[in-house]
């Protein structure tokens, strides 16, 4: 007993080596007593019961909650649940899904749940990591392939394991793909850059990073080009990759809403300016003329009305009247990057949810 005890331990050591970031490629097995642990974000119209029906759906599957996070706005409930399994039963991972598609229809609900491994399942009318598309008629696992699921009940896996597929849209300014590949390569973000599109060449520097991180490169020239025909070339190039979300790491470009109805995902952006304040273009330029004494970045869900989307994280940090434009500038690219990053991680380790034109960032 006490050699098959310390051959359990040596067990569950190698496997909590395995899980080292959550994503490691030795993903550990959910289908046993050492198995599984996840993230649950739910959201749906504030009703009585709904904390106790996601605990029981834990409880069947002797799933311990680490913490349950709740928040009530405007008659909507969000809560995003974090659980592991623990050795005292048995762990199915076809029950547990079932069991939170069953809750997802019984309070109208959209889910996404995120297990230790990197699998992802997607319930409801859900379009991706706690955003609504209340035209939705059927979920998406890459964008132009739409689900043939009714609206309830729908359960779709966007991917089996692994981390987070994001594709990058720049422009010329590289420092924030560049926090992005640097934060991803280091660990520190739970992604996978599938690809980085583009309408400039890519730098000698930036091509020869890519290569070697084996990312392809599109470059997409806008200029003298009609917007319909390079509109048609960016999708080409995300339909052929699946994707969880999009990045737009200072892609100086509107996109438009017919991209966004057709993609269906979240798309996230980085504006260089503190919004509400300095809409638009050179907001660092408007900073400057105006003598503000403080700048920032903010990172937000893309929409249809240019820098309005809500808002899912800023930085900001205090300046002088001595400081020039460009060094607002080159402060102002540190919280960029910063701001974003922070974003993709937030919604890579499903931790928000919108209601309306606000976000619920859960920490």
């Amino acid at each position: 007993m006490i050699l098959a005890a310390l051959r359990r331990r040596a067990v569950g050591a190698t496997l909590g080596a395995s899980k080292i970031g959550n994503y490691s490629r030795r993903a550990f097995s959910e289908m046993t007593a050492l198995g599984a642990s996840g993230s649950l974000l739910l959201r749906c119209q504030d009703s009585v019961g709904i904390v106790a029906e996601v605990a029981s759906s834990m409880v069947t599957q002797s799933a311990n909650i680490r913490n349950i996070d709740v928040h009530i706005e405007k008659g909507v409930f969000v809560c995003r649940c974090c659980f592991e399994h623990h050795s005292w039963g048995t762990f199915d991972r076809g029950v547990l899904e079932s069991g939170i598609d069953a809750l997802t229809q019984r309070f109208d609900a959209s889910a996404s749940l995120i297990m230790g491994n990197g699998r992802r399942v997607d319930f409801g009318a859900h379009t991706g990591m706690g955003t609504i598309d209340p035209s939705w008629e059927g979920i998406r696992i890459g964008p132009g392939v739409p689900g043939d699921a009714p609206k309830h009940p729908a359960m779709r896996v966007v991917r089996d394991e692994g981390k987070a597929r994001v594709g990058v849209f720049m422009s010329k300014t590289e420092h924030c793909l560049l926090d992005l590949l640097n934060r991803s390569r280091g660990g520190d973000l739970p992604i996978k850059v599938a690809y980085v599109v583009s309408n400039h060449k890519a730098s000698e520097h930036l091509e020869a990073l890519l290569a070697q991180a084996e990312i392809p490169y599109h470059y997409v020239p806008h200029t003298g080009r009609p917007r319909e025909e390079w509109d048609a070339d960016l999708r080409d190039i995300v339909s052929g990759e699946t994707t969880d979300f999009l990045v737009l790491a200072r892609y100086m470009q509107i996109v438009s809403g017919d991209f966004l109805q057709w993609y269906k995902a979240p798309v996230v952006n980085i504006h260089h300016g503190l919004l509400p304040s300095f809409k638009g273009a050179n907001p660092y330029r408007q900073a400057h003329a105006a003598g503000v004494k403080l700048i920032g970045a903010t990172a937000h869900f893309v929409t249809e009305e240019l820098d309005e989307g809500p808002i899912i994280e800023q930085r900001v940090e205090r300046v002088g009247h001595k400081e020039t434009l460009a060094d607002l500038t080159r402060k102002g690219e540190v919280l960029e990057a910063s701001a974003l990053s922070e974003a993709v991680k937030k919604l890579a380790e499903n931790r928000i949810a919108r209601i309306g034109s606000r976000t619920v960032v859960f920490a």
